[in-house]
């Protein structure tokens, strides 16, 4: 319905205009003159403006790009003469830890060494490292009692130290190219599965390992020292190894072991 409130108004100044045109006298010529409006009239139509939508510009967010990582050593093309190669990865790792390598087989060492500590036994004679360590001390005697002294804790400090210096992104970026190497010396040993899970193993192995209550309580039957506890006692050698490092020791081991998994 249209709204006579506001149409009302406009019909009236339009009949009074018609109106006076009708008033005035006739023109002498045929020429018909043009209407004059009231100029509150608008002969034209109002304009509509219509707002223009403002256009979208997707702006591309600057790509930021990852730094560089730094060069390694590119793996041995051998087995066999592989250790100068190794010499250098070593000291581009951690400088320190080149010190007490046995500089002969180094790969086919490691990886026999891994293999054994997933099968809960430690390296032999063909260790592929050589760290002397003062003897494992202990307190007490043989009427009181014979206890594992913290002061073995502190024996492989240096060795511990110089494996964890190592940043665990770049000795798995070493992992994942020196992998094939790997794997063609754990095909040597003629054993099953790959080395990728042997060392998976390993490693699970030795963060498995958990804090021995102190002080454990020890006998002496004959030269070697046995844990009291006959539990302890049938643990796994891994398991004693990692107690005698001490606590300290053993989580920095873990530690860097778990941020190198998260790369790897």
């Amino acid at each position: 319905m249209m709204n006579w409130k506001i149409v009302a108004p406009i019909a009236i100044i339009a009949a009074g205009g018609i109106w006076l045109v009708s008033q005035q006298p006739e023109p002498a010529s045929p020429i018909e003159q043009p209407v004059t409006l009231p100029a509150e009239i608008d002969p034209k139509p109002p304009e509509v403006v219509v707002e223009a939508e403002p256009e979208v510009v997707e702006v591309e967010a600057p790509v930021t790009k990852a730094p560089a990582l730094p060069p390694i050593t590119p793996p041995p093309v051998a087995l066999d003469n592989s250790d100068v190669t190794v010499l250098e990865a070593v000291a581009d790792l951690s400088p320190s830890l080149g010190k007490w390598l046995i500089p002969q087989e180094q790969l086919r060492k490691w990886v026999l060494a891994i293999d054994n500590i997933a099968n809960d036994s430690l390296p032999g004679k063909y260790s592929p490292v050589s760290y002397h360590m003062d003897g494992f001390a202990v307190s007490g005697d043989a009427d009181t009692g014979f206890q594992m002294s913290e002061a073995n804790f502190n024996r492989a400090d240096k060795l511990i130290n110089a494996v964890t210096a190592m940043d665990p992104q770049t000795v798995a970026r070493y992992y994942q190219s020196w992998l094939p190497m790997l794997e063609e010396a754990y095909r040597e040993l003629g054993k099953p599965g790959t080395f990728a899970d042997s060392f998976d193993r390993a490693s699970e192995r030795l963060m498995a390992v958990q804090g021995l209550q102190q002080p454990a309580e020890l006998d002496r039957p004959v030269v070697f020292y046995t844990y009291d506890d006959k539990t302890l006692e049938d643990s796994g050698d891994i398991d004693k190894l990692m107690w005698r490092l001490g606590d300290y020791n053993r989580e920095k081991v873990q530690a860097f072991l778990i941020e190198f998994n998260k790369y790897k």
